[in-house]
């Protein structure tokens, strides 16, 4: 049973130990979902490595250093542009359109995360994590093709584009349950009943 004690002024009542370890439990839950976002992103974001090593590979010496370059700033500006644009593009909220994500809660990932109801454990952003590394990834296969053949500043405007407008509205289309080609979307509006993409591999 519950139990009330008198502390000052103030009157506390206690949960039992049984609601206790639920409340539990579901916060070991929650941060267990957040950590294995991390992981998996980590791992995803590995390929950026394994791009670099295989473009290094693919182009003259004297090139080594532009094309490994190209890699880093792909994901440096990628991270920012996917902050501030692509996430909610790709995202958005609950009232968004078939082709494009429209929620103002997505761009910029202006959650509420400085409220005191906050209880999402971070997911939000480990979330926005694991979706990067698939935008930047997205962004630097491109950048095998145009080794030797395209300039630092065009790239650079190039992965800015895509991971600003052009991943996020097929990311949209397919993984977003309002997405014209999304096979979580509910609403009947999903082209031939949606799409299943296995692994990323059809989006990225």
């Amino acid at each position: 049973p519950r139990f009330r004690n008198f502390l000052g002024s103030q009157l506390f009542v206690r949960d039992t130990p049984r609601d206790i370890m639920a409340g539990d439990a579901a916060a070991i839950v929650a941060k267990g979902d957040t950590w294995y976002l991390i992981w998996a992103g980590v791992l995803v974001f590995f390929m950026q490595a394994g791009f670099g090593m295989l473009e290094a590979g693919s182009v003259r010496a004297k090139n080594t250093k532009n094309i490994l370059l190209k890699n880093l700033l792909d994901a440096c500006l990628g991270a920012i542009t996917w902050w501030a644009i692509g996430f909610g593009f790709a995202y958005g909220d609950s009232n968004d359109n078939v082709f494009i994500g429209t929620g103002a809660s997505g761009f910029a990932l202006s959650s509420a995360d400085y409220n005191a109801s906050y209880t999402s454990e971070g997911y939000d952003w480990a979330g926005w994590f694991f979706q990067f590394t698939f935008a930047a990834a997205a962004a630097t296969i491109v950048s095998g093709g145009v080794a030797e053949r395209c300039a630092l500043t065009g790239y650079l405007a190039y992965s800015v584009i895509i991971t600003a407008f052009i991943y996020p509205v097929v990311v949209h289309w397919v993984w977003d349950s309002e997405g014209m080609l999304s096979s979580f979307n509910t609403s009947g509006s999903a082209i031939l009943g949606g799409c299943v993409d296995f692994a990323g591999s059809g989006v990225v």
